[in-house]
């Protein structure tokens, strides 16, 4: 009696791949005639899909990481313009506001009096704080002589000192050099001479016995040849009477500021 063969573990395993290969092939087909997915092709996506989405940042985080530094100059660059535009705009709103402020000037003083004279517009060319003087654009041509008083802002800046044929040079008042007749409007009137102490401060040397208050306007007092009397010089901060010299003295603050201004006229 002839015993079977059994078969071997590798025949058992290819048959069994051929029954699982026939099964899924009818169950796909199946399911293509239904227009639906199988349900290990569906086990098979539930399981690898998700893990393949978790890798997908791994995969393209590396990419993005060297495409961010390859665009690095880049925005190096355009940070760089965007500064130099915000510059450039702030240096033209510092430039409009001086024009403003020149303006207004120009207009305030163009309603303001004349007092008898004519006035003269000039440019201030140069200013020169060590020697507190300013060049002005206007000279003998115009009718400018030397005693002029140089008026801005509202008072008295300066008084004319050299002449050239285009241009001049007036010592502001508040030059140690420079002297001006100048008064109190009281009853009876304080008269007496302003002159520079520095440039933020003027003295006013007087000798009639008169209380002067602080914010007391000083002016002109019109004793002089080309500078007209009423011209308002500074405001009076404190008054004192000197012992040593028995003079009386009043600390102004100047009225008109060379700091403040680009235009001014001359009393002609």
């Amino acid at each position: 009696m002839k015993k079977r063969r059994r078969l071997s573990p590798d025949t058992v395993w290819l048959i069994l791949a051929l029954l699982m290969g026939i099964g899924l092939g009818r169950m796909q087909t199946v399911a293509r005639g239904n227009q639906s997915v199988d349900p290990v092709t569906r086990m098979v996506r539930a399981v690898f899909l998700p893990a393949g989405s978790g890798l997908r940042p791994m995969i393209e985080g590396p990419a993005m990481f060297f495409r961010g530094i390859g665009s690095a100059g880049q925005v190096a660059q355009q940070q760089q313009t965007i500064a130099r535009l915000q510059a450039a705009m702030e240096v033209y709103a510092a430039e409009a506001a001086e024009w403003q402020r020149s303006y207004e000037s120009l207009a305030k003083q163009q309603q303001g009096p004349n007092y008898g004279r004519i006035r003269v517009p000039v440019q201030i060319l140069l200013y020169s704080p060590y020697r507190a003087t300013i060049t002005l654009s206007k000279g003998s041509n115009d009718g400018i002589e030397v005693g002029q008083g140089v008026v801005a802002d509202g008072g008295l800046l300066a008084v004319v000192t050299q002449v050239d044929a285009g241009r001049c040079q007036a010592a502001l008042i508040t030059s140690s050099s420079q002297a001006v007749g100048a008064a109190l409007r009281t009853e009876p009137p304080a008269v007496g001479l302003v002159r520079g102490e520095s440039s933020q401060r003027l003295i006013f040397e007087y000798t009639q016995p008169v209380a002067i208050k602080p914010g007391s306007v000083i002016v002109t007092s019109g004793f002089s040849e080309h500078i007209p009397p009423g011209v308002p010089i500074g405001f009076v901060t404190e008054s004192n009477k000197d012992r040593d010299f028995g003079s009386l003295r009043a600390f102004l603050v100047p009225r008109a500021k060379v700091d403040r201004v680009r235009e001014a006229w001359i009393l002609r």
